[in-house]
């Protein structure tokens, strides 16, 4: 039976940093996902790494500056797949609205002091336009990035492998594993349990018969939608809609537009078959049109897709009125511990991770050495998505050799099992390329 230090349940972006971290500080680390990693919520975001401008609104200040510190933080640690944007926001012609949204945004801007993106200007044109910067992200890949790294550092990392049965001695956990591919099982032990497996927080948790009061939570689904920029649409907005909630229009992918998000509460029976109902596809389409005067239609979607999160309930009876920020909840027995995350968001993810690390180490004080590895490893991860980013730019001018060159390698260096886990979460070569073309790759790759 192989033992662990650390055994962290879910490889979205939270599971990732944490197993980077760890994995960095010398804990012998293993993650556990029970699909591919980054399948669920951490790729279907809204693709920004921000401040959460509409968080001032609920005077979370705290949040809004711990987020905004990271967004610094990651857009120079991964420049290769963070970039800034620019967003233009109309607020119509009149100025006691002008002057709140403008109040919000230098509070926006400066309230970080080392932010070192532009700062908020005005312009006109059919009322006031505010103009100001936050930054899109590349959301899987920089999942898969820091799962890389954890890796580098000698970390285990299983995608298609689930956590089926946790027993809990007072001394060890023990887990029983499937791997879904094989249906192999196999049992693996560990003192520091980590529950990061997102809007499944509350299934894995009944496993482990440990936590005596489970908080309460609410799962938020968001859905979004890709449409072809056939009206060549130039700017990145953000709208508000006739019901005061916010929708991002983003540049995606160079021909195409990302249009998110809605926001509905679930029930934990609808995780499994999450899709993008007519309503969502009508609502999102209609603000998009109603404000900026254009006419997409169903036919001009060629992606859509749904992600719901874990956020901690503290009874606001609003959606609106919900933190983004994470909670970190932990508990020991004998020599053992159970860490487990609810919410947060893609831009604080590696706080979180720092956070969890810290309560981990404090409590179970392992005493172990960082681990130093080659420069060129971690180089080699930042190269290939570079690779990924150019064929996103320019992938009507890579000839097939270039491209088949990259998928191979992605395929065998970052566990792309399946053949969505290279053309959704690795690539995006599901929007970007023909039927004919993925049947081609599909059929030369995975079959």
């Amino acid at each position: 039976m192989d033992t662990f230090d650390i055994v962290i349940i879910g490889g979205g972006i939270n599971g990732a940093g944490i197993a980077k971290i760890a994995s960095e500080n010398g804990l012998k680390t293993a993650v556990f996902e029970m699909n591919d990693f980054a399948s669920g919520t951490s790729s279907a975001s809204t693709k920004l790494i921000h401040g959460g401008l509409r968080y001032l609104q609920n005077f979370e200040f705290a949040l809004v500056h711990k987020a905004l510190k990271e967004r610094q933080i990651l857009l120079e640690t991964y420049p290769e797949l963070i970039e800034p944007i620019k967003f233009t926001f109309n607020i119509g012609k009149n100025p006691v609205k002008y002057i709140y949204y403008r109040v919000g945004l230098f509070i926006y801007d400066h309230l970080y002091i080392g932010n070192k993106l532009p700062k908020t200007t005005t312009s006109w044109d059919n009322g006031f336009n505010l103009e100001f910067y936050d930054c899109k992200v590349d959301d899987s890949r920089l999942v898969i990035t820091n799962l890389l790294e954890a890796k580098a550092f000698g970390a285990s990392i299983k995608n298609y492998h689930e956590v089926l049965f946790i027993k809990h001695s007072g001394e060890n956990f023990i887990l029983t594993v499937r791997n879904s591919k094989t249906d192999k099982l196999s049992e693996f032990e560990t003192k520091c349990l980590v529950n990061a497996s997102g809007p499944w927080v509350k299934q894995i948790d009944r496993l482990t018969s440990f936590s005596n009061q489970f908080p309460s939570i609410a799962l938020v689904k968001g859905s979004h939608l890709i449409v072809k920029n056939r009206v060549e649409i130039k700017k990145n907005y953000i709208l508000q809609t006739k019901d005061d909630r916010i929708i991002f229009v983003i540049q995606y992918l160079k021909d195409f537009l990302l249009i998110g998000t809605t926001e509905s509460t679930i029930d934990e029976n609808q995780l499994e078959n999450q899709l993008v109902d007519s309503d969502e596809t009508t609502y999102l389409l209609n603000s998009v049109n109603q404000s900026l005067n254009t006419d997409f239609n169903d036919s001009d979607i060629v992606h859509q897709y749904t992600g719901t999160r874990a956020l901690y309930d503290e009874k606001t009876h609003s959606i609106n009125r919900l933190s983004r920020d994470y909670h970190l909840s932990s508990e020991t027995n004998g020599s053992t511990m159970y860490l487990t995350v609810f919410g947060g968001k893609v831009t604080t993810y590696r706080k979180l991770s720092t956070d969890a690390y810290k309560i981990i180490s404090s409590i179970l004080n392992f005493n172990k050495k960082p681990v130093v590895i080659e420069h060129d490893e971690i180089q080699q991860i930042k190269k290939r998505n570079l690779n990924v980013q150019s064929l996103h730019k320019n992938y009507k001018k890579k000839n097939r050799r270039e491209i088949d060159t990259l998928i191979h390698e992605i395929i065998y260096a970052e566990q792309a099992i399946e053949f969505d886990d290279l053309v959704l979460r690795r690539t995006k070569l599901q929007i970007l390329l023909t039927k004919e073309q993925l049947s081609e790759i599909k059929n030369k790759f995975f079959n």
